[in-house]
């Protein structure tokens, strides 16, 4: 769930604004990849790479859970997906995160994610690798090109779910532009700052070992007799360990009664491929209802402001959230706000009803009058009583249609749209 008014990030927590460049949850992807939107590598087709339930989780994280994840076995397919900008990344930084759960690994070891180059299947700018290390565990190296690779140290748990962040660094300052690759891998809670000593790392200052641009992140199964199978979800690449890869980044949510309304308003520091915000209710804090869609800006990076009137709240305390949904469905949760009514509350149901209607108010015990009124404004039945009794109105000689109840106290009047079946 997102922390309103902090920025989040594919990483951690930040206070940039940030660019993002891919968001992949496979939460579309009902069949192979490659039908939506990742493109094969070479010919083989065989054991093509789909995605499964459930998606993988990770404390922190914040596209934990959301839908499904991509299966890698021992060989088969290999595909790859552009990333969101024309020609490539050239400089800075590229940083990939993605949530994993290896469920066994080989001695040998073999790659299974890769950087690429713009328009360019074979020339594997930063390889990922996975090797058997102990009987239950696995660890991991990073390479550039085709140089040799030097695993880590550490080791991690098979069928235990990791966050693997992947950087690409450009060099522009020397004449060979060497190129370097690192791993971080975090196995609980996510770090605010990028660690000072990766898990695995490649890096050769004295030859040309580097990318045009990078263009393009790769999945490959690997060989049959070296290659990992595992479980891969929730990708995200940005260029900075602070950067937003969020569809939103929020910067306000709140809400206040007025008027016999909840007038809910927020807003947006920066947007990428926003469809728009379900607004849901509660009266508990936990069972929530879609009661409203407002529609997104799309992508935007400037600040924008939302808001929202709920006339149908009937409780005298309403808690509200907002399911932020992105074009490739996506989704995120706001925090939970609430708001409690100053004036009382009446409640009328059911609604829509067949013969009889019962009110009741969450107020003080008062003198009522509820008066039933047709769409031209003349009073079909009229009933007077208490507020500390639910009053029951018998309506069999109302036709059906659409009326109007209102309710008045002697200080506030309330109307409320009802229908009869």
């Amino acid at each position: 769930m997102k922390k309103l008014f902090l920025i989040l990030s594919a990483l951690g927590l930040g206070n940039a604004f940030g660019q993002t460049y891919l968001m992949e949850n496979f939460a579309n992807t009902t069949d192979t990849l490659t039908s939506n939107g990742w493109t094969q590598i070479g010919t083989t087709a065989t054991n093509p790479i789909m995605s499964g339930s459930p998606a993988l989780t990770y404390t922190g994280y914040v596209a934990s859970g959301i839908g499904k994840s991509a299966n890698l076995t021992t060989s088969g397919q290999d595909i790859f997906k552009n990333i969101n900008f024309a020609g490539g990344l050239t400089s800075g930084q590229v940083f990939t995160s993605f949530l994993i759960n290896v469920s066994a690994a080989q001695s040998t070891g073999d790659y299974f994610f890769a950087f690429l180059p713009s328009g360019n299947t074979s020339s594997y700018a930063g390889r990922l690798y996975i090797a058997l290390s102990s009987p239950g565990y696995y660890k991991v190296a990073m390479n550039r090109w085709t140089e040799a690779r030097a695993y880590s140290n550490d080791s991690f748990a098979l069928n235990q779910t990791y966050m693997f962040t992947v950087r690409y660094a450009f060099n522009t300052t020397t004449t060979n532009l060497d190129d370097s690759v690192y791993l971080y891998v975090t196995s609980s809670g996510v770090p605010t700052s990028m660690p000072a000593t990766p898990t695995a790392f490649c890096v050769n200052a004295t030859s040309n070992m580097s990318s045009p641009n990078i263009g393009a992140i790769a999945l490959r199964q690997g060989s049959s007799t070296s290659a990992a199978t595992l479980r891969i979800g929730s990708i995200r690449v940005a260029t900075n360990w602070n950067d937003g890869p969020l569809p939103v980044e929020f910067t306000s949510f709140k809400g206040i009664a007025k008027d016999n309304a909840n007038i809910l308003s927020w807003s947006t520091g920066s947007e990428t491929n926003n469809k728009g915000f379900e607004i849901e209710r509660s009266e508990n804090a936990q069972d929530f209802e879609s009661i409203a869609f407002v529609k997104g800006a799309g992508n935007s990076q400037k600040l924008v402001q939302y808001n929202f009137i709920d006339k149908t709240a009937s409780a005298k305390t309403n808690f509200y959230r907002l399911k932020q949904v992105d074009f490739d469905g996506s989704l995120e949760y706001s925090e939970i706000i609430s708001i409690t009514s100053e004036n009382e509350s009446v409640s009328v149901t059911p609604n829509p009803f067949n013969d009889v209607i019962s009110i009741e108010s969450n107020g003080e015990n008062k003198h009522i009058v509820a008066e039933i009124i047709d769409l031209s404004g003349r009073t079909k039945i009229s009933l007077e009583g208490n507020t500390n009794q639910a009053l029951q109105l018998n309506t069999q000689e109302l036709k059906t249609g659409v009326y109007f109840l209102r309710i008045s106290n002697g200080e506030s009047v309330q109307t409320k749209r009802i229908i009869k079946n």
